[in-house]
């Protein structure tokens, strides 16, 4: 399965979403059980060494109707609201706001109406995070065996959700995608199928791939800004 790279000024998150993902199913919901096809997207942040003070690992699991509605709104926020900005990503999007001379207000206003969208078109987000200093303290055995902070956070996230998708009925696997980073994907994988070893045909497959080619996980980028 390729998937599809950005080829204009914006953003195409539709044409990627229809292009990887399967043709929708309609979710059925009663007072516990929710019947879809999920997708989740995750991203990451305070991964580098002596820079950050907590590292975070956080994202959204939505159903394909649902991550469907959020496109738009979210793509119609960055070109109004935003002047015209391409795509959320919150390592420049402080720069951006200086650049273009808005207020705090203004600011804050964009990050909770982003967030507001967000929310209300998603399942449930994930997170899990690591004071880094405390993680620092652990002996090197216990380091060794946890493979380091963002495997940590990770081991979290994939706990918390296999908690909530106990009264969740999938037609097939839910799909994650997460942010790329070369050097964790082998133990990310090895971590995954040991955290959800139960339920072998509810998750999976992992995806790891940037923003540029997997353009919701932008969405997943202001979670982790957020709680981080």
């Amino acid at each position: 399965m390729s998937l599809v790279a950005n080829q204009g000024a914006r953003f195409d998150a539709l044409a990627y979403f229809n292009a990887v993902l399967d043709e929708p199913c309609k979710p059925v919901e009663d007072r516990r059980f929710v019947c879809a096809v999920m997708r989740g997207y995750f991203d990451e942040s305070g991964t580098h060494e002596n820079r950050s003070r907590v590292t975070t690992l956080a994202g959204y699991v939505a159903t394909k109707e649902q991550w469907q509605r959020l496109i738009p709104l979210w793509e119609e926020t960055l070109k109004t609201d935003c002047e015209g900005l391409e795509a959320f990503h919150s390592a420049d999007f402080n720069h951006y706001a200086r650049q273009h001379k808005w207020s705090d207000e203004k600011r804050n206003q964009i990050i909770a109406k982003l967030a507001g969208i967000a929310n209300e078109n998603i399942w449930r987000g994930f997170s899990g995070s690591v004071v880094v200093a405390d993680y620092n303290q652990l002996p090197e055995w216990v380091c060794k065996k946890i493979g380091g902070r963002w495997h940590f956070c990770f081991a979290v996230a994939m706990h918390l959700l296999r908690v909530r998708s106990e009264f969740l009925i999938t037609h097939e696997p839910m799909v994650l995608v997460f942010h790329r980073k070369d050097h964790v994907i082998g133990r990310a994988v090895d971590d995954f199928n040991d955290i959800l070893a139960g339920n072998p045909n509810k998750f999976g497959p992992l995806w790891f791939d940037s923003v540029e080619n997997a353009p919701l996980l932008q969405v997943a980028d202001l979670l982790v800004y957020e709680m981080n």
